[in-house]
């Protein structure tokens, strides 16, 4: 990102618009709040990325050494085992419940999480919750 900030003209030119030419500047206040707020953005997913690997090496943890076993075969060597129906539906389960966790540390609800997800059209009202405005 700081990259991309930086790799562009920061000073005021001339430019042409609609057979006019005018000056168009850098806007400090907008580029920089901007680029700030993208900054904290990434740094609020890497932080979420690193809480939801935590809670699922806690769940691996908690498993047995088969199950953990059958996982590493089949997820991290691409072995091609048979599927356990029943471990596979434990997996899902838990990667659910890390999922809305995490979600409602962020305040987010289930019910808006849902509309979202469903492509559900939301109110004004649900609006500004979602924006905890």
């Amino acid at each position: 990102m700081d990259y991309s900030f930086y790799n562009r003209s920061l000073t005021t030119r001339n430019h042409y618009y609609d057979d006019q030419l005018t000056v168009k500047a850098f806007n400090i206040e907008l580029e920089v709040c901007d680029h700030v707020t993208v900054i904290q953005n990434m740094e609020k997913h890497i932080e979420d990325d690193k809480k939801k690997q935590r809670y699922f090496l806690q769940y691996l943890d908690s498993i047995s050494s088969i199950e953990r076993h059958y996982f590493k075969k089949r997820y991290v060597f691409h072995e091609n085992v048979e599927c356990q129906k029943r471990i596979e539906e434990a997996l899902m389960e838990e990667i659910s419940e890390i999922e809305e966790a995490l979600q409602r540390m962020n305040g987010l609800t289930p019910d808006l999480r849902e509309s979202i997800r469903d492509g559900t059209v939301l109110g004004f009202e649900d609006m500004l919750e979602l924006l905890e405005v």
